[in-house]
């Protein structure tokens, strides 16, 4: 892609962006790049209003991060309906931080309406590696395209043994994004942080909101 042709696609995602009210029911539907937004692995909690979480400590559910910067937070649901965050600065399209808690054994990241189809569910079983292809299958699936994992490693979640990953792919408007993972089995679930947004720009223009998120997982404030 010419530099061009990615600023392009980028001004379109912001023109999109711009006609979703903030604040009113909104819907996409999977995580990424499905349906013509492209902008869910999971689809929003149906008319909810979007809320605004200031800088500072936030409540993931199971856990809880530190926030540099004001957030929109959009409901989300996983494959079996349980409640997921997902936060954005500038729209979903832009920037995304998928918060999952305590995902149970057999849920998945996805939801599709089709139930027969088969989708990447959580094992408790799974090693690190596992891990790591659970999110990536479950990334493939929401339409992404070209996905490189790199700098798998082992990471610290709230006191957790947990490993972290970056990633890069492309959506189906031939966008290269790219994206980091921070995620750690527990007694109650899986827990998960995923950042995806467009690797011109807006994804190093977020590196110090990520490195305060991964490096402020505790438990969730009271």
């Amino acid at each position: 892609m010419t530099d061009a042709a990615g600023r392009n696609r980028i001004a379109r995602a912001r023109r999109r962006h711009d006609d979703v009210p903030v604040g009113r029911c909104a819907r996409w539907h999977r995580l990424g790049v499905a349906a013509a937004a492209g902008a869910a692995l999971l689809t929003l909690v149906a008319c909810q209003s979007i809320a605004l979480a200031p800088p500072g400590a936030f409540d993931a559910q199971a856990f809880g991060v530190e926030l540099v910067r004001a957030w929109s937070v959009i409901p989300v649901r996983t494959g079996d309906g349980r409640a997921a965050r997902m936060l954005t600065v500038d729209g979903p399209l832009l920037n995304r931080l998928y918060l999952f808690g305590s995902l149970p054994d057999g849920d998945s990241l996805l939801y599709l309406p089709d139930r027969d189809l088969p989708v990447p569910t959580y094992q408790p079983t799974m090693t690190e590696l596992e891990l790591v292809e659970f999110v990536t299958d479950s990334l493939a699936l929401a339409d992404y395209t070209d996905l490189v994992t790199r700098d798998v490693r082992l990471e610290s979640f709230d006191g957790e043994a947990g490993v972290a990953f970056g990633f890069s792919a492309s959506t189906a408007e031939s966008l290269n994004v790219a994206g980091e993972a921070l995620l750690a089995k527990t007694d109650s679930g899986l827990n998960l942080i995923l950042f995806i947004a467009p690797s011109e720009y807006y994804f190093d223009a977020f590196a110090t909101d990520l490195d305060a998120v991964f490096a402020s997982v505790g438990a969730a404030p009271p």
